[in-house]
C-alpha cells in the first residue's frame, strides 16, 4: 500500500486534512491581518511616516503574505512555523500601532545613533 501524499497545493492539503472550515479560518486570519496592516499603512502615510520602521516592516510582512499565497499554489507550507511567526508579527505590529495612535500624535522614532559628521 502506498504512503499517502499531500495535495499539490497548501489550500487543497489544508482542506483535505482539516476540512473547509479550517481552510476558511486560516485564510480569514491572513485576510484580516492584511486588512489591518493596510489600515496602519494608510494612517502612517497620512502622517507622512512612509519611511518609518513600522511602515516598512508592515510592507515586508505583506510581501511575505503575497509570497505565501503564490507559493501555496504549488507547495505544502501551511503548517510551517515561519508562516505563523510572520502572521503573529503582523498582528502584533498592528496592535502596537493602535496603542501608539491612541496615546497621541505619532512621531518617527529618531532615537537611533546620530550620524557622524563628515570630516
Amino acid at each position: 500500500m502506498a504512503e499517502p501524499q499531500p495535495a499539490h497545493n497548501m489550500y487543497l492539503d489544508l482542506a483535505a486534512q482539516m476540512g473547509f472550515p479550517a481552510l476558511f479560518l486560516y485564510l480569514l486570519a491572513f485576510f484580516l491581518t492584511w486588512r489591518r496592516l493596510a489600515a496602519m499603512e494608510a494612517d502612517l502615510r497620512r502622517l507622512g511616516l512612509e519611511r518609518s520602521f513600522v511602515f516598512q516592516f508592515g510592507w515586508a510582512i505583506q510581501a511575505c503574505f503575497v509570497n505565501l499565497a503564490v507559493f501555496g499554489l504549488s507547495g505544502d507550507v501551511e503548517f510551517e512555523y515561519s508562516v505563523f511567526t510572520i502572521l503573529s508579527f503582523g498582528m502584533l505590529l498592528y496592535r502596537e500601532h493602535r496603542r501608539r495612535m491612541a496615546a497621541g500624535p505619532i512621531q518617527e522614532d529618531r532615537s537611533g545613533p546620530e550620524p557622524t559628521p563628515a570630516a
